[in-house]
């Protein structure tokens, strides 16, 4: 067969390459519900990423989708349970919301941690409320009944203040709580001086990250403190 004769062959198409979304996340919007309703949990929306981070190193539950804002990361928070913490102004007043004006990371944190001594409480799930459908057959009306006293209310036991793990006690990616793992287990996966130095691993189920104590620790803990005193400004002439 002559070239000429030989068949047209289509021209190679490359299939376009789909965008994966990071290991571990959920569809966009979806916040899973805390592990305890009875505990306080947060949302942080897209402006407070360093927040949530300093919240899990401390041993909080928060949460944090950097694509999630505004009246959407309301209304997740609210469906799922957790307390947002919002820089949002007109989010301002609302229910199960913390405005935090604050734009560095130590005094956030001094806010939040300000209102979880001042007793603050979980939130119940708000589900959308679906369309009632149309009766089609007549109600009927219930019989008359004798009158009962009415039985006092139990009292309800008061909830904790938040739910806190421990310090260091969260994957600070995946705010995930810790597993303790042995040297053994943790050897595959830090550098060889570390392997030898240090005994105490952690590690997180979801993203396999290893963790371990060091001076990152430290600074970290330092700024998830109150924040520190500022100095006062020098009133003097200057110097000739």
């Amino acid at each position: 067969m002559s070239p000429e004769e030989q068949p047209a062959q289509p021209p190679e198409t490359r299939r376009p390459q789909r965008r994966r979304r990071p290991h571990g996340r959920g569809p966009r919007g979806h916040i899973a519900p805390p592990k305890n309703p009875e505990n306080v949990s947060f949302l942080c929306d897209v402006m407070l990423g360093k927040l949530a981070r300093e919240l899990r190193l401390l041993g909080y539950d928060a949460e944090y989708d950097r694509n999630l804002g505004g009246m959407p990361a309301y209304k997740v928070a609210r469906q799922g349970g957790r307390i947002l913490l919002t820089r949002t102004s007109k989010l301002k007043g609302l229910p199960g919301t913390i405005y935090v004006p604050g734009q560095l990371a130590p005094e956030q944190v001094a806010q939040v941690k300000a209102e979880i001594e001042a007793g603050l409480k979980p939130v119940t799930p708000v589900t959308e409320e679906e369309p009632a459908a149309a009766a089609t057959e007549k109600p009927t009306q219930p019989r008359p009944q004798p009158e009962r006293p009415a039985a006092p209310a139990p009292e309800k036991p008061e909830s904790p203040p938040a739910e806190k793990i421990a310090p260091y006690g969260r994957c600070l990616a995946c705010n995930v709580p810790l597993e303790k793992l042995t040297r053994e287990q943790a050897r595959p996966s830090v550098p060889f001086f570390i392997y030898q130095i240090h005994h105490d691993f952690r590690g997180c189920p979801k993203c396999r990250k290893v963790y371990w104590p060091g001076n990152h620790v430290e600074q970290m803990s330092q700024r998830a403190g109150p924040p520190p005193r500022q100095r006062r400004s020098f009133r003097g002439r200057p110097r000739r």
